[in-house]
């Protein structure tokens, strides 16, 4: 008996730890920790979220500065080119001289009719002379009928070729007018072709002349946007810095089969002196979409499932704010924002920043930020 004391002892010191350990685990797994202690949260940065009835989207065209009046000068015959009195970037003004062709062929074949003329003239006045006297030997039937016939006969053939050769000076004149280009109205010479000395054909291209007032610019605008406009419409044109009021002038009733877009073309009345033909000008169209929807940072956005996006949204609940993830599709893209539409409710929670370190169901601090939205979403 003496030997099972010291036993005894030893079973009981070492029982009791045990027992102790086994109440405290035992206590501990009945008891259920719900929240983590704030020390060890993420905090968050994020926004309320704010639906949106519709959203406005913005094209951008970009059109052609073109003269209002382009003319491609040539003359109307052959011949050779005397003298051109212009050249490029000349100041016109309407039915100025601006080239000639050499007239000396033209002068001496008006010379030749003018003689020919005289000739005629003679001709018509020695058979009126004769028609008379006949006609008055007639009357004392010295002369016979048939006589009188042959010389009113004679005096209408040489009425005749008198009106032929009159016929012929005209055209000469109207050929050694022709032989001058003229400026069809007030501009300025954009191309000069050909030079004194060259021969050439009818309609060869000789010159342009371009109106540089009130220049005009061509866009090419899908069909499917051309309600949004109308001949008078008033527009803004800008270029770089510079931004200028414009009208509709007309639309084209034809579709480019190519671009598969229509020509609009546009008045420029008060175009600033340096834009020039074949500037490019552009043209801002604002677009109202009615759609129900969200505008978010494409910071809070991420790759989803079957080309939907997903975003976070902080969750409260029992006073804790817990991470949710939405699926949300984009419907429209303006720079830095994205406009989309989803299980998403007004107010709710966007996280903003730090999405690549939280995961669904995470809790979390947040840290609300009124993050001010750009003109081009609030608009």
């Amino acid at each position: 008996m003496n030997l099972s004391k010291p036993l005894l002892l030893v079973f009981t010191a070492t029982l009791i730890p045990f027992l102790v350990l086994v109440m405290i685990l035992n206590r501990a797994g009945s008891q259920t920790i719900d929240v983590e202690s704030p020390a060890t949260l993420k905090t968050v940065a994020v926004t309320p979220l704010k639906k949106n009835q519709s959203y406005e989207k913005q094209q951008l065209f970009v059109g052609r500065v073109e003269p209002r009046l382009n003319a491609a000068l040539g003359f109307e015959l052959t011949g050779l080119i005397k003298q051109v009195r212009v050249d490029e970037g000349d100041q016109v003004t309407k039915g100025q001289p601006l080239a000639e062709l050499d007239r000396a062929r033209l002068l001496a074949q008006k010379k030749e009719i003018k003689a020919r003329r005289t000739q005629v003239q003679a001709d018509v006045q020695l058979a009126e002379k004769t028609k008379r006297r006949i006609r008055e030997l007639n009357q004392t039937d010295v002369a016979s009928i048939q006589d009188l016939d042959e010389a009113e006969e004679t005096a209408n053939n040489a009425r005749a070729r008198l009106q032929e050769i009159e016929a012929q000076l005209t055209r000469i004149n109207v050929d050694l007018d022709k032989s001058t280009l003229y400026a069809p109205f007030d501009g300025i010479v954009s191309r000069r072709f050909l030079d004194p000395g060259s021969v050439v054909n009818a309609g060869i291209q000789v010159l342009t002349v371009i109106q540089t007032q009130s220049p005009e610019a061509r866009f090419g605008v899908p069909a499917e946007s051309l309600e949004q406009f109308s001949i008078g419409q008033t527009i803004n044109l800008h270029q770089g810095d510079e931004q200028v009021k414009a009208e509709v002038k007309r639309i084209s009733p034809i579709v480019n089969p190519s671009t598969r877009s229509v020509d609009v073309i546009i008045n420029i009345p008060e175009a600033p002196h340096h834009w020039r033909e074949g500037d490019l000008v552009y043209w801002t169209v604002t677009q109202k979409v009615e759609k129900e929807g969200f505008w978010v940072p494409q910071t809070a956005l991420a790759d989803g499932r079957t080309g939907l996006w997903t975003l976070n949204v902080a969750v409260a609940t029992e006073g804790v704010h817990t991470i949710q993830q939405r699926l949300v599709e984009v419907i429209h893209v303006e720079k830095d924002w994205a406009y989309v539409r989803g299980a998403l409710n007004t107010q709710e929670l966007l996280v903003i920043e730090g999405n690549h370190r939280i995961v669904p169901n995470q809790q979390v601090v947040v840290q609300e930020i009124n993050r001010e939205m750009p003109e081009y979403v609030t608009r």
